[in-house]
């Protein structure tokens, strides 16, 4: 089990998509969105906001998609465990700026390409696995549930934050 950043994102209208379009252009569309999106969040970049720059790593997503839904994630690396073995979180909130970044740019890359894309974001402590080379796949985690619920549960493009992704922010140092 690692924890980790998770998104479900569901695309809508994909019954549409798929009658008007066929499986086989949906599916040449998707790679593309998602090779863009690995294109450009392969990237280090920095920007300047009032007089201090800002550097950004790359951001490298791991994915899976199956049917209309989209699930992401993104391992989190900085945990310690305090002398009585409790898991502590260190760090400036890179890697939850990192997976926001690339979530973004795969919305904005999607809404380009007209894929509309609804879904949630969570943290927390998941498995999955996925080893093509054996044919196993596992993807279990309360995470997943809470990104797809808080996903589900709105009414517009884009995506949700939910409060597992705010609560381990609150013992991460601000940015």
């Amino acid at each position: 089990m690692k924890y980790r950043f998770v998104a479900m994102l569901d695309i809508l209208g994909f019954k549409a998509l798929v009658e008007q379009l066929g499986i086989e252009k949906i599916h040449q569309i998707m790679l593309e969105l998602f090779k863009s999106a690995q294109r450009a969040t392969n990237i280090d970049f920095g920007m300047k906001i009032d007089r201090r720059i800002f550097r950004h790593p790359a951001v490298r997503l791991n994915y899976f998609i199956f049917s209309d839904t989209v699930l992401l994630w993104k391992d989190y690396q900085e945990i310690k465990h305090d002398k009585e073995g409790k898991e502590i979180f260190e760090g400036k909130c890179t890697l939850f700026r990192e997976f926001n970044r690339g979530i973004s740019r795969i919305l904005e890359l999607a809404l380009l390409k007209e894929i509309p894309l609804r879904g949630g974001i969570a943290f927390g402590k998941t498995i999955i696995n996925i080893d093509k080379s054996k044919n196993n796949n596992e993807i279990i985690g309360q995470p997943i549930i809470n990104a797809y619920l808080v996903g589900e549960a709105q009414n517009w493009i884009g995506v949700a934050f939910h409060s597992s992704c705010q609560a381990k922010r609150k013992r991460i140092s601000a940015y």
